[in-house]
């Protein structure tokens, strides 16, 4: 038995070290035989790639032409030799067991999808279940919930030929694509409820570029219109999940121009050397809780405690998705339990939204709210009023010249 990994690569060299040592650790832990081909999609720079293993075969396929990234996989296909394929970004991350695990509960369905950690949680909770996910009803009706190939191991022989003869020209959509083309053809998927996968998010991810998305999503519909298993009502289910993607993309981009300001803003507090800190300890705190355990998050977390102020922990909506097992230095806690919190929490939301969030938890019990923002502009107001009497002080002296 052979297991064929495919990962196209576009600019992507830095990762084909950490590609390999995945790819190794897995076939030590697996009794099937290990492929890894690395199809370049990048014809201005052809890999030559030289190393070996002893524990799996390496292939490396140049191109003649950008084909795109679901181009690149079909063509990846075409190369492989294994009974089972997995298709994967350059920069995933696989657990070593993965193979084998996902191998051992593949059973007589044409995938098997594990769970998968985004930004060290688990992306799956109570109100979006992995097993709801990978069913037809949600895939044509809500939309693709598999943040990414690299969660499915496929029957090779089980892939279908309308997918890999309708290739998209927008990167974003084809593995949402080759799941409709599944399943609406009655293809079932098995469940594997453990984290295997972890997905890697930053700003070269297709799924981050929005404008590529929609135009991939777009050209699935088409595509899927002429898909003779695909019933009308699967089409229009479609088009509504495109129409709700473009509602959710433009939310987005406000909510992105909004933490973009609080950024610029804080920024311009650290080159007069102005911590937020300063404000908290001016009201007299000392042990604070932080809404919202994202990156800002973190960072306003550091600072206060950089200026010997405790954070007793975060609260955050998705609490309860984050990685089992994970050991956090820091408690994370629903916002249904902030009416029990005594100390200040300080939001570090977009403004837009943390007034929504400050309203709920007030509504909550939360007695002392505070807005990071509003932090923030207090301090630019009082650095602003600073700058300006030394400006009128130094207007009034006397020239000597």
């Amino acid at each position: 038995m052979t297991v064929s990994i495919i990962v196209p690569i576009y600019c992507g060299k830095k990762y084909i070290p950490d590609l390999l040592v995945q790819a190794e650790r897995n076939a030590k832990n697996c009794l099937c035989k290990l492929e890894l081909l690395l199809i370049n999609d990048d014809p201005k720079a052809p890999l030559t790639e030289t190393r070996h293993s002893d524990l799996v075969q390496i292939h490396v396929v140049n191109t003649d032409r950008n084909r795109g990234i679901h181009g690149a996989r079909v063509r990846g296909l075409a190369y492989a030799s294994g009974e089972y394929v997995l298709f994967l970004d350059q920069d995933d991350r696989i657990a070593p067991d993965y193979i084998r695990k996902q191998l051992s509960l593949i059973d007589g369905a044409a995938a098997v999808v594990c769970a998968a950690s985004e930004n060290q949680k688990n992306y799956y909770h109570k109100g979006r279940t992995l097993k709801e996910c990978i069913g037809k009803a949600c895939m044509t009706q809500k939309g693709n919930f598999i943040i990414s190939p690299g969660q499915v191991l496929l029957r090779k022989a089980e892939i279908p030929e309308f997918w890999k003869s309708n290739i998209l020209n927008h990167n974003g959509a084809d593995d949402w694509f080759l799941w409709l083309c599944m399943l609406c053809a009655g293809k079932a998927f098995a469940y594997n409820g453990e984290i295997l996968f972890e997905h890697c998010v930053h700003g070269e991810n297709t799924s981050a570029d929005g404008y590529s998305m929609l135009n991939s999503m777009g050209e699935v519909y088409e595509k899927m219109k002429a898909n003779r298993d695909c019933i009308q009502t699967d089409i229009d289910g479609i088009q509504r999940v495109i129409k709700e993607q473009e509602i959710r993309y433009l939310r987005e981009r406000d909510k992105l121009l909004g933490l973009y300001t609080l950024l610029d803003d804080w920024m311009g507090l650290w080159e007069r050397h102005i911590s937020a800190a300063d404000y908290v300890q001016r009201q007299g705190y000392k042990k604070v809780f932080i809404y919202g355990r994202g990156r800002i998050g973190l960072r306003f977390a550091g600072e206060l405690q950089a200026h010997q102020i405790a954070v007793c922990g975060f609260i955050d909506r998705d609490a309860e998705a984050f990685r089992e097992g994970r050991t956090e230095e820091l408690p994370v806690i629903l916002p249904e339990k902030a009416g029990e919190i005594s100390e200040p929490i300080y939001i570090t939301l977009a403004k837009s939204e943390a007034e929504e969030v400050k309203k709920q938890l007030k509504e909550k019990g939360a007695k002392h709210v505070y807005l990071l923002s509003d932090v923030i502009q207090s301090l630019r107001e009082e650095g602003d009023s600073l700058c300006s009497g030394c400006f009128e002080q130094a207007e009034r002296r006397p020239y000597n010249g």
